[in-house]
């Protein structure tokens, strides 16, 4: 989609946020699972033994596994007798985090690992219900919650029953939902005394990890007037991560550091590449206070915008590379890695949105110099092709209708062949009527397009401004007449030549 980095779109989504914010803390504790059963502590000098009893199933297998961030793994695997035992043991100890307990019959128990030996009994019919763990401290300490926490929750939906038959009555809604309130706030009272009974304790940084963010009154001036009317936003964007122990690397191997970070960058930053790139360093910063933590959060962040579908992220990735993988930083990057990092920041730094393209000279059919920054345009569209390619043949016409119907407003298309058939090029212009385009190509690859223009495929599609400014790339024909319109202050769909393209993505099309 089109970069948005309108300030109304980001009070858009952070209503959606404040609105999740105020429902109940009972409601919102509700991700971490029905399913859930933790074991705390460490013991680094033994190995791990888990024994578990899973009445309801046999003669089967089990797989011992674990999260990270948003992924999960298959640490162990191990027969299940015909009585529903089964033992997972190993002679070094476990990372600390959540873990998971697997059967084909896809039942699933999860557990929280600190402390190495332990027992987990349950069975089929109530998983949660008539779970018992043996030598395990923090277990007990959350199935209490757990326990605590559904009864709570039982009696918010039994109130909120009440408050659709009592919407009229303003008495009995004012009752109700002071009564919700102070469940929310034991629930919260409840999760906060973790942090100070239980310190250093995995329990009690996935309890605070949860507890949502306050946000105070908006300051006023003299007069009663809101000083900054997105106080709320701003003061969240700084705010969102007070919760989460940074310092505490266990929270790698579970869903909730990644879900975190992911939903601030979502809902909390505005989608332009500057910003993006000052929160990730804001959070990167944020996890060099532990070493697993900063290992997960810079090769977590930097994958996520190498690989982004939309425009323009390809900036985060350059910045990212080059603060933190070239300069030394990740200390985990061997040479192979650092070098390849190298050769992608070379091809991705000339196209970056906002720069200048490189003034690649190109050559006409009589072999005439013609440079690109020569072209004199509002707008001008690189168009990379093969003759033979089928997509660059599907795209091609579409070229013309847009380089004959935004002519009068100042656009032109430089078409450019790849490859060295003059002949073959010849036949292709004039089979496709494209006397309209600035037809140019490189026979000798003299002005190394490919280095200045990231060209492994065709066709590619760049939308430069008068001063051969890059304002877009890897468009469809679709996309790049939506860009032209939206630039060109066209608004509605007159005069529209192509189908409206649902969004304008980075998206690379097949090569040939």
């Amino acid at each position: 989609m089109f970069l948005n980095n309108e300030e109304n779109q980001m009070k858009l989504n952070f209503s959606h946020m404040n609105y999740i914010n105020k429902i109940s803390f009972i409601i919102v504790f509700l991700f971490l699972a029905s399913q859930l059963s933790f074991a705390g502590g460490k013991d680094k000098d033994k190995g791990y033994q888990i024994k578990v009893k899973i009445t309801g199933i046999k003669d089967t297998v089990c797989y011992l596994g674990y999260y990270y961030a948003d992924k999960q793994y298959i640490l162990d695997t191990n027969k299940v007798d015909a009585n529903g035992y089964c033992v997972f043991e190993g002679k070094e100890p476990l990372e600390g985090g959540i873990y998971f307990i697997y059967s084909p019959e896809k039942t699933l128990v999860q557990i929280l690992i600190g402390e190495q030996r332990f027992s987990v009994e349950t069975d089929t019919k109530d998983l949660v219900g008539n779970m018992k763990v043996t030598g395990s401290i923090e277990n007990k300490l959350f199935t209490d919650f757990h326990i605590f926490r559904m009864n709570n929750y039982n009696k918010v939906q039994a109130l909120k029953a009440r408050l659709d038959k009592n919407k009229s009555n303003k008495d009995s809604t004012d009752f109700l939902n002071s009564e919700i309130d102070k469940i929310d706030k034991a629930v919260l009272a409840f999760m906060n005394e973790a942090e100070s009974k239980y310190p250093n304790t995995l329990y009690s940084s996935i309890m605070k990890s949860n507890v949502q963010i306050d946000i105070p009154d908006s300051p006023k001036d003299e007069k009663g007037n809101e000083i900054d009317s997105l106080f709320a936003l701003h003061y969240m964007q700084k705010h969102y991560f007070d919760n989460i122990n940074f310092g505490d690397g266990r929270l790698v191997r579970t869903p909730i550091l990644h879900q975190k970070i992911m939903d601030y960058l979502k809902r909390l930053v505005v989608p332009h590449p500057d910003s993006i790139i000052r929160a990730c360093d804001f959070i990167i910063e944020k996890s060099k206070a532990d070493s697993n933590v900063f290992r997960y959060a810079l090769p977590t962040l930097t994958n996520y915008y190498e690989t982004s579908k939309y425009m323009g992220m390809d900036a985060v990735f350059v910045h990212l590379a080059e603060k933190y993988y070239l300069s030394g930083q990740a200390w985990w990057a061997d040479s192979t890695l650092t070098v390849k990092m190298q050769e992608r920041v070379d091809d991705l730094k000339p196209t970056l949105l906002g720069g200048q393209a490189h003034n690649i000279i190109m050559y006409d059919t009589l072999l005439r110099p013609v440079p690109l920054h020569a072209i004199k345009a509002d707008y001008t569209s690189i168009f990379f092709y093969e003759p033979d390619c089928g997509h660059c043949k599907k795209a091609t016409p579409k070229m013309k209708k847009l380089a004959e119907a935004y002519k009068s407003k100042g656009f032109k298309v430089y078409g450019i062949n790849i490859k060295t058939d003059i002949e073959e090029w010849k036949t292709f212009i004039k089979e496709y009527k494209i006397q309209e385009f600035i037809n140019v190509s490189d026979p000798y690859y003299r002005s190394k397009f490919r280095d200045y223009f990231d060209i492994y495929s065709t066709p590619v599609i760049y939308l430069l401004d008068k001063d051969k400014n890059i304002l877009a790339k890897r468009l469809s024909p679709e996309q790049l007449e939506e860009m032209l319109r939206s630039k060109m202050g066209i608004k509605g769909d007159e005069g529209r030549i192509l189908e409206k393209p649902e969004d304008v993505k980075e998206e690379e099309e097949e090569s040939h």
